[in-house]
């Protein structure tokens, strides 16, 4: 029989715009733990230990998940354009195009965009330090992604406002759970992101500049019929995302639990060495993705004493094994110094979110700054007031209004 724990929970087990969606997950987690949500119409894993051999085993298949999502809905220009993402492709083909990336992507270039994030973070904080109150999301976060992104890319900066109007439909409409209008807005989104940077690609094949771009153009040459345009596509679209919804959502709701801890917070400001450990405690805490892209089984697998059968959809719940007291000790406490920290806030295994270094980097940089350079920073309204956007897959606050 199956079991009804939260009508909340089996609509979308991302449980978006939920306040404090812990407490919910806790509950499916100690009841049934491998959870089939029959609105969602897919199996969501709660445990920590489940969630690793779920995320490692290849008889589980993204591809396979668009083709049942295709068969449900239709042809869709955005379903087109994830069946070309890294993030979605299967082993091998998977393995090979992050290897021939890795060309493009080195250590150089890493080196390289760090000394250009902590540049526009300085320029993004600078006019905020004098002012006596401001939203760290409207006046400090939402614009960096898109400064980030692009100028990695070598992006014309008279586009980048256009991309950022195309990127936020375009990561809401890939969801757990598709709505009709995010549906459509991601189409609308998807047809146009890849007719331009169609035309960017051709422009950087006749005129080659220094900068991420013409470096994923010389690896494609030495494959072309591996990573095709699409990919390439696939991989810019990937930078800007990395960014936009998940990375702002890192930076707003770590920033948020260390106000709620305020000695965790006096921590980090007494030890700026506690930075890295504070982000990858943020991301256990409150993670901004509350679930990877789905998989459909290929065959029959058995988890957690249940049988996912052949072409059903599985999620794991990255906000429930983030907080299973089996691999993390005191799991509802924030904890800067916590060590080890095995959070799956980027995922796992093969598909382990290949924005995750940049997704770190600029948050990285962005966190050290308001921290160290407003040691006075504070939240300014009361918890209660803060409203969660119902996003699908990103826990993301829609302000987040500071005092200094």
């Amino acid at each position: 029989m199956a079991v009804v724990l939260d009508s909340r929970f089996d609509q979308n087990p991302t449980l978006p715009g939920v306040r404090d969606p812990y407490p919910i997950y806790r509950s499916v987690r100690e009841q049934d733990p491998v959870h089939w949500c029959m609105e969602a119409n897919l199996w969501a894993i709660m445990r920590h230990e489940d969630a690793q051999s779920i995320l490692k085993d290849e008889r589980l298949s993204r591809q396979a998940y668009l083709d049942s999502l295709e068969a449900r809905t239709g042809p869709q220009p955005i379903i087109d354009m994830q069946r070309h993402e890294l993030v979605f492709t299967d082993n091998p083909r998977h393995g090979q195009l992050r290897h021939l990336l890795g060309e493009a992507i080195n250590a150089r270039s890493m080196h390289d965009l760090q000394v250009e994030i902590d540049l526009l973070v300085d320029q993004a904080i600078a006019p905020l330090l004098g002012r006596a109150s401001f939203d760290v999301i409207g006046d400090f976060a939402l614009p960096l992604p898109t400064r980030v992104a692009s100028a990695w890319l070598g992006v014309p900066e008279e586009d980048r406002d256009q991309i950022a109007s195309w990127i936020f439909p375009l990561v809401s409409g890939r969801g757990v759970a598709r709505d009709a209008d995010t549906t459509v807005a991601a189409n609308d989104a998807a047809r146009s992101m890849h007719a331009y940077f169609s035309e960017l690609i051709r422009t950087r094949r006749a005129t080659p500049q220094d900068d991420l771009i013409n470096g994923l153009l010389t690896a494609q040459a030495s494959d072309p019929s591996l990573l095709t345009d699409d990919e390439l596509i696939g991989v810019f679209i990937a930078v800007f995302a990395a960014g936009h919804g998940p990375g702002i959502a890192m930076l707003v709701n770590t920033l948020l639990a260390l106000f709620q801890n305020p000695d965790q917070l006096a921590l980090l400001r007494a030890d700026p060495g506690l930075l890295v450990s504070t982000l990858e405690e943020g991301l256990r805490y409150d993670p901004p993705t509350q679930a990877p892209n789905p998989l459909a089984a290929r065959e029959d697998i058995e988890i957690g004493g249940k049988i996912i059968r052949k072409g059903d959809a599985v999620t794991v719940i990255i906000g429930s094994t983030n907080r299973d007291p089996e691999a993390f000790p005191d799991p509802d406490r924030l904890d800067v110094t916590r060590n080890p920290n095995r959070h799956l806030a980027f995922s796992a295994g093969a598909h382990f979110c290949l924005g995750a270094v940049l997704a770190r980097m600029e948050i990285q940089s962005a966190l050290g700054a308001l921290v160290q350079r407003l040691p006075q920073l504070r939240l300014g309204c009361e918890v209660e007031a803060l409203q969660w956007i119902p996003h699908d897959r990103f826990r993301t606050l829609a302000a987040l209004p500071v005092v200094t």
